[in-house]
């Protein structure tokens, strides 16, 4: 998401050169070979994470000290094909190679790739996938859920819950780690009580067909360092799929990724606790919706999500990316594909260089009870540039269609340093509101400090204990 300026770099999706794919079949399968991304082989490049932090309460997923040797358990005449491994186990943890999952089942283990264009779990199958208890690492994407054939593909229903990534360094100049979890044109896919590090996150692209989608919930994880960042040099687009280059030369880095999903029978991105750190991240969008569509009575929903960080390489630097995009596409995007019927409220956004929710396109999309705070300045008291305001309604395509989108109940308190030194606060930017969509929106009394944003992680997690998050 764009803030004051730079529209023409902010959108450049999944370019991939057609030339570094080697994928037999039909032109369906190549298509999902673009999207995807690859070099070496077809488009299963595997996903990275960091360190293990403490999961939610409901996790139960592996710690990096058990001593538990990997195990793939199909308990439903599941057929497994696991790669020897290339990985010197890190201290008593042992992985093995890299898995292929061409059977329905239940899966549990832990499987690691050392090469960027291997995941380190590939599913090929469109009956039901359970990946649970498991933990996942390499440089590349980490559970990567395609199939040469397009029938196989678009009913991919996949489950991962109770897991643990750990993103590395590909160590390939231009390249960046690869995403946590990455399908394209599936059916359902659930990922919960999730803990996973230096990812992209996960990215979920649609085929833009109403109810192509049946379920899509990604909801209950924890994820430390959204991290787009490459070994050396910049983004290469050749290398990395839906690259999106940052001004700082990063890829896209994101939580989560939704793209094209037109009327599903299930929306939700809720309750994920998000920790990004100053210098260990680059990013995009962090929660990036983009031509997301609800129906009238069952909208897509983004809700009580805590993020914290939005920062550049450069944490001092600014970013043009948003936290949450709460409807966005691309210049041109036609009515049938806009995003409409979005509903994102009661997150919580915490110390951010640019914008915090943004409406930017589409029609009756909704920002509701959330709450942005930032002071301006990193957890170490250094000065963060490039603040624009913590929400915004504007109709940057110049869209026809732009109506009825609107803002209400929310709490902010956003402030930049001027040159002084002194906090100067910002209010939103609300220019393109339907008439008389917009109120009850209410800016926090007194100076935003690093104290304030800190009171909001615990203000999240009480609510989450006292609220409970649901099944």
């Amino acid at each position: 998401m764009i803030g004051q300026g730079n529209m023409a770099q902010h959108r450049n999706r999944s370019i991939t050169s057609p030339a570094r794919i080697a994928v037999r079949g039909t032109a369906a399968a190549v298509a999902v070979a673009l999207l995807l991304g690859g070099c070496s082989q077809p488009p299963n490049d595997p996903v990275t994470t960091g360190q293990a932090e403490p999961a939610p309460a409901r996790s139960t997923a592996p710690r990096a000290g058990a001593t538990a040797k990997a195990t793939a358990t199909a308990a439903v005449s599941g057929s497994v094909s696991v790669r020897p491994s290339r990985v010197t186990p890190k201290a008593t943890v042992s992985y093995s190679g890299p898995l292929e999952i061409t059977k329905g089942g239940r899966y549990s283990g832990r499987w690691a790739s050392t090469d960027p264009a291997v995941a380190a779990v590939t599913i090929h199958t469109s009956e039901p996938v359970v990946i649970e208890n498991c933990s996942v690492r390499g440089p590349g994407n980490l559970i990567a859920a395609w199939s040469t054939d397009r029938a196989t593909q678009i009913n991919m229903n996949v489950t991962v819950r109770n897991c643990h990534g750990e993103g590395l360094d590909p160590k390939v100049p231009g390249r960046a780690r690869g995403f946590f979890f990455k399908a394209v044109w599936p059916r359902r896919v659930v990922i919960t009580d999730n803990e996973f590090s230096h990812t992209r996150g996960v990215h979920i692209t649609g085929d833009r067909k109403p109810a192509a989608v049946s379920e899509l919930v990604i909801s209950r994880n924890r994820a430390v360092n959204t991290d787009g960042r490459v070994t050396t040099g910049r983004c290469d687009p050749h290398l990395n799929a839906d690259p999106r280059p940052t001004s700082h030369g990063s890829c896209a880095g994101f939580f989560s990724a939704t793209l094209g999903i037109i009327e599903p029978g299930r929306f939700e991105i809720s309750w994920n606790e998000i920790i990004n750190q100053p210098g260990q991240t680059d990013y995009t969008d962090i929660i990036s919706v983009t031509g997301v569509a609800g129906k009238p009575g069952n909208p897509a929903l983004v809700a009580h999500n805590y993020i914290q960080g939005a920062y550049a390489k450069d944490p001092t630097a600014g970013n043009n990316g948003s936290m949450i995009t709460c409807g966005d596409s691309s210049p041109g995007n036609p009515a049938a594909h806009a995003s409409r019927y979005l509903t994102c409220k009661n997150n919580t956004c915490v110390s951010f260089s640019n914008i915090c929710i943004a409406i930017a396109e589409g029609h009756h999309n909704t920002m509701d009870g959330n709450r942005m705070i930032s002071s301006g300045r990193l957890p170490d008291g250094r000065i963060m540039k490039g603040h624009y305001t913590g929400f915004y309604i504007r109709n940057l395509y110049h869209e026809t269609f732009f109506t009825q989108n609107s803002a209400i109940n929310n709490v902010y308190g956003v402030a930049y340093i001027n040159p002084a030194g002194k906090p100067v606060k910002v209010g939103p930017v609300l220019d393109d509101c339907a008439p008389t969509a917009c109120h009850h929106n209410t800016e926090l009394a007194g100076t935003i400090t690093t104290t304030t944003e800190n009171q909001e992680h615990h203000r999240w997690k009480q609510t989450r204990t006292t609220t409970g998050t649901p099944n």
